[in-house]
């Protein structure tokens, strides 16, 4: 492909430049850059297609239908307002490098996004999303509209971005995670999307909040599979929508799937060693993930097809896995193995953002400029004197290919403004996503329903691609028929089977036919047809659905089945439970079945059917001693009544009688230890008598903890007190664990200060998150107790603690033994080195490089620069729980909090009392009580030499 024109001299000499590195804070040539970029593929190569002076500060991009380019300039990052730009470039010759025509619009705030739209621009530029349009043909935008308001501004690194078509015809895009209230402008109907991402349907007016909260990114496949990315989170896939969510709230934790399968494989491995950073995330792991797209062209190779693909922008990287299909949700798969896609040795490389383009090349966004860090995640003394917009006249737009696949100039000129219908319907068949998608998004708006004799023939075209965009662009049209449902329901190709699925739920008057072929598929030996049948017969109470539901229950036990059974039995949970009940009564195999006997009781106490209490009952009465199936349900079912507030119904004597049996006889079964959890509903003061003295001397660590979880939902707080008297028999786990049930009564909290006060227990066994519940607490004695007895236990000049042990170190003597047993001892609950370890905070592994300043404030000063996913909240409960971590998931019904032992819990938002937001991490201050200097030089040493 053609080029600037260049000499061999001064491409020696760049060549020279790059190897050499540039003079402190000098910018490369683009060329220079080049030159220091490492595929991990050979075959592959990278071409320059745009560059300054012509476009600066590049944070998006998007190709128009007669090939012009649109470029999004962010050139106020990270604080100056109003500078932001959107550039027209063209490329007359077709040659692959576009220069600019024009200021398409300027004066904006910090705009994010850009997408083609009838004859213009969607611009995301919170608050708003604008439409820009040029009406008179001079390349500049003279209309100006607000398409979309009420997008919180945020931080400039969390607005709304990603705007792109989706394959259903809505407008997609990634929330950002600022959040906001939204509505079109000349619409009062407002959506929140709180934790949430959106689509837009212009034809109709309506916004809607999806599942999925993305940061910068959002990636769909080319079946319309949604992943949503974060800064330290390289794909997630999204598996239920709200509609799945709203029919029973509990399945909130399962809304969004992690496709890592191990924190290793979170590893960047990067060619910058000596980089400035500004803060503590440790380099060698993600930490400034943006762009995720997926790849839907066909220049990069066949290897290539299904890969996500993201930039790490802060260490000069192109991160790329395979996505590859295990039932119904992928599996992340790093294919370069101890390298990445592409690295680079200049630290101005930051590669923000991807496209895929008409050509069916990838195209790669390079905001090259000094620092793309933000100042507010900046130590602050980092911060002085740093000149944040440093090279923000700088800017580039790469092409990346296979060498085999040289740039063809008719690729890049579609003119799709010029086509007739015929050749556009016939581009939903090229190998270029953008092509397909462009094609299906200029029939759909233009409404061209004399596409209708076209498309009815693609949907017997080769390509299974093809197929889909066909079906969606009929559905767009307003033309898809029944007949056109029961096609795709029946093709060869699984992927088009899943199109029919979503097309048959979005058209509610479903034939007996395709009912038939639906209730199939539920029972599909294929599990992403079978979760996704499911979901779509979820609004059904039509008993022949109902009959295929409990078929495809009774044969599949795996965890996404039973997910999408949970969600789309909630209009008849009764029904659903009596004939579960009924296919495993007497059941002793408890294993594959006690949580999902839980979650049916769970979900029944969702339910208004007062004929479900009854029932309940009788199960109760029913149930034998060693009936897995039915203790399971009714624990779920009390335990979910209790925590909605509902009234629970009575217990038979002989329930209580079999649960103080069996933990006498089979204390080791998971029987006995649902038993325990009922126990707390009896009002026997013999039965708790019995129970707490076979807590205390039994050596069963599973019965110990569960007995404590019991005693500690109980109103009255001599259980608790007698618990914490004999706090020392118990196993340093149970010991944790009646700590943490403090949590879960307000007797339970008394009892727990109680002991601080008489050092029972230590200050230094409260974690942070249970500190900040107590002081939080919405009991006023539980709260003015906690400040007298937790407020001070830290030293609370932390800056000066961080330099005395800095001052205090640098001469010891370290042992990396030591050091070893000071982590695995206080650190590996929530963070891992090696891939061994928790995963709550970030991986340890790389973070040795820091200097002992940044180590030592990570360690001793945690919230002086809190990440956002790491922020505390505290919640209480109408039932008087208190629940402390920070947040995983969150819907419009509902909030999922992870607590540092990993352990998540759903909470529906109607049964919240008090919701508090603490500026503080997750991780405590205080570790200068049990990590005296010695250790500490120790503990440095270790995260230096991991080992």
């Amino acid at each position: 492909m053609k080029t600037r024109p260049i000499t061999a001299l001064l491409f020696l000499i760049l060549l020279l430049m790059a190897a050499c590195g540039p003079a402190e804070y000098d910018a490369r040539h683009p060329m220079a850059e080049q030159a220091t970029f490492r595929f991990a593929d050979p075959e592959l190569e990278i071409s320059l297609i745009a560059s300054e002076p012509d476009i600066i500060s590049p944070v998006d991009m998007a190709w128009a239908p007669d090939g012009s380019l649109y470029v999004v300039e962010m050139t106020g990052y990270p604080i100056t307002e109003n500078h932001g730009k959107v550039k027209k470039l063209t490329d007359p010759d077709g040659d692959g490098h576009y220069t600019l025509e024009s200021i398409f619009a300027d004066n904006l705030n910090f705009p994010a996004s850009a997408m083609y739209y009838k004859g213009g621009l969607l611009v995301a530029d919170a608050p708003d999303i604008l439409y820009l349009y040029d009406s008179d043909g001079d390349g500049v935008a003279d209309k100006k509209e607000v398409f979309i308001t009420g997008f919180e501004p945020g931080n400039q690194q969390f607005r709304a971005n990603s705007l792109q078509w989706g394959r259903d015809n809505w407008i997609y895009g990634a929330n950002g995670r600022a959040g906001g209230t939204l509505r079109f402008s000349d619409d009062t109907t407002q959506v929140s999307i709180a934790s949430r991402d959106f689509k837009i349907n212009p034809r109709n007016t309506q916004i809607k909040a999806i599942s999925g909260l993305s940061q910068f990114g959002l990636a769909m496949d080319n079946w319309g599979n949604r992943f949503i990315s974060v800064n330290n989170r390289f794909a997630r896939q999204v598996m239920l929508e709200q509609p799945h969510l709203s029919r029973n709230p509990a399945l909130t934790k399962d809304a969004i799937f992690d496709t890592y399968k191990d924190e290793h494989d979170r590893r960047v491995w990067t060619l910058l060693t000596n980089a400035m950073r500004f803060n503590r995330d440790p380099i060698g792991y993600f930490t400034s993930l943006s762009g995720l797209e997926a790849y839907r062209g066909n220049l990069l190779g066949p290897a290539y097809e299904g890969s996500l693909f993201a930039g790490e922008s802060v260490q000069a990287a192109v991160i790329r896995r395979h996505m590859e299909k295990d039932g119904a949700v992928f599996r992340a798969t790093d294919m370069e193995k101890d390298a990445e896609f592409l690295t680079s040795t200049d630290d101005w490389f930051h590669p923000v953002n991807f496209s895929n383009g008409p050509d069916g090349a990838l195209y790669l966004v390079d905001f090259y400029r000094r620092f793309v860090e933000h100042p507010e995640w900046a130590y602050d003394e980092k911060e002085e004197g740093i000149d944040w917009n440093q090279g923000q006249n700088h800017g580039r737009i790469w092409r990346i290919a296979r060498k085999a696949n040289p740039l063809e100039p008719e690729e890049m000129r579609p003119n799709f403004n010029e086509v007739d219908i015929s050749t556009l319907v016939g581009q939903l068949e090229s190998g270029a996503g953008w092509r397909r998608d462009m094609a299906q998004q200029l029939l759909v708006e233009g409404q061209k329903k004399e596409a209708a004799g076209e498309l009815e023939k693609m949907l017997d075209a080769t390509s299974a691609y093809a197929r889909v965009h066909a079906y969606w662009t009929l559905d767009g049209l307003g033309l898809l028929t029944t007949k056109h449902i029961v096609q795709a329901l029946g093709d060869k190709n699984n992927e088009v089977v899943l199109q029919g699925i979503e097309l048959a739920k979005k058209h509610a008057s479903i034939s007996d036919e395709i009912l038939e072929k639906m209730i199939s598929l539920a029972n599909s030996r294929d599990g992403d047809l079978r979760f996704k049948a499911i979901l779509a017969l979820g609004d059904s109470k039509d008993r022949y659905v109902q009959d295929g539901l409990i078929s495809s229950a009774t044969q599949y036990a795996d965890k996404w089945t039973q997910t999408a059974i949970l969600s789309s039995v909630a209009q008849w949970p009764l029904r659903f439970a009596q004939e579960m009940l009924a296919v495993h009564a007497g059941s002793k195999n408890c294993d594959e079945k006690l949580n999902f006997f839980r979650q049916i009781g769970d979900l029944m106490a969702y339910s208004e059917d007062k004929n479900i209490n009854r029932w309940v009952r009788t199960v109760i009465n029913k149930t034998s001693k060693t009936d897995c199936s039915g203790w399971a349900l009714v624990v779920g079912y009390m335990t979910a009544m209790e925590e909605l507030s509902k009234p629970t119904p009575k217990l038979d004597d002989k329930i209580f009688a079999y649960a103080v049996e069996n933990l006498r006889q089979i204390p080791e079964s998971p029987i006995a230890l649902l038993g325990t959890e009922l126990l707390r509903y009896t009002s026997s003061e013999n039965t708790y008598q019995e129970v707490m003295d076979i807590l205390i001397n039994t050596q069963n660590l599973d019965l110990q903890i569960v007995a404590i979880q019991m005693f500690s939902n109980l109103k009255d707080p001599k259980y608790t007190k007698r618990l914490f008297e004999n706090i020392q028999t118990l196993d340093p786990k149970a010991r944790k664990a009646l700590i943490v049930s403090a949590r879960n009564s307000t007797a339970a909290s008394h009892s727990l200060l109680n002991a601080i006060q008489e050092e029972t227990v230590q200050v230094s066994e409260i974690s942070e998150e249970l500190r900040y519940a107590l002081l939080y607490h919405d009991v006023a004695d539980v709260s003015e107790k906690a400040e007298t007895l937790l407020s001070g236990s830290v030293n609370a000049d932390r800056d000066a603690l961080v330099k005395r042990y800095e001052s205090a170190i640098k001469n010891l003597a370290v042992d990396l033994e030591s050091g070893a047993a000071v982590f695995n001892t206080n650190c590996t609950l929530c963070h891992s080195i090696n891939g061994k370890g928790g995963n709550l905070g970030p991986d340890l592994t790389n973070i040795g490089s820091r200097s002992d300043e940044i180590l030592l404030t990570s360690i001793l000063d945690p919230s002086r620069m809190v990440s956002w996913e790491l922020k505390l909240q505290v919640i209480t409960t109408k039932s008087g729980k208190v629940y402390s971590g920070m947040v995983s998931a969150e819907t419009i019904t509902s909030i999922t909090i992870k607590q540092s032992d990993g352990k998540e819990h759903s909470i529906l938002k109607e049964n919240i009392k008090k919701r508090s937001h603490i500026e503080q991490s997750i991780m405590p201050e205080g570790y200068e009580r049990i990590i005296d200097e010695k250790s500490m030089a120790n503990l440095i040493a270790y995260l230096r030499n991991p080992v």
